[in-house]
């Protein structure tokens, strides 16, 4: 019987990686801005004071009280969702009116700068409370 020669098995070759390009790499993008955090400043004009305190505690919930009726929130979508089915239950639409001013990621520097005319910017309080 003849001998049967054994050939090396050739080696894997390494696979190219695919840069994704266009269309596919915008959505992916997109999809992962929708999922981090943006920073809002979250302004309300209240008419009745019960309200408006209903408003303040729902906030503080949220955000950083910054000034009379001023906070500063960093909101993922859900969140966002949730402040504003909040605030819809109690404010009046007719006579109330609450402002959203989205000013970009969480992650980028430039949401977080703040300057004052007058009076510095304090730091907020931030409280903790277990229930």
């Amino acid at each position: 019987m003849a001998e049967k020669k054994e050939t090396p098995s050739p080696e894997p070759t390494p696979r190219r990686r695919r840069r994704r390009r266009g269309k596919r790499a915008l959505r992916g993008e997109t999809v992962r801005s929708q999922q981090e955090p943006k920073v809002y400043v979250v302004a309300y004009d209240i008419t009745a004071p019960g309200r408006l305190r209903a408003v303040y505690k729902t906030m503080r919930g949220f955000g950083d009280h910054l000034q009379y009726s001023v906070f500063r929130c960093v909101l993922s979508d859900t969140q966002l969702e949730r402040l504003k089915t909040a605030l819809v239950d109690i404010i009046d639409p007719g006579e109330d009116q609450v402002l959203f001013v989205p000013l970009g990621r969480a992650s980028s520097e430039r949401s977080w700068q703040a300057f004052t005319l007058g009076q510095p910017l304090k730091q907020p309080e931030r409280v903790v409370r277990v229930l």
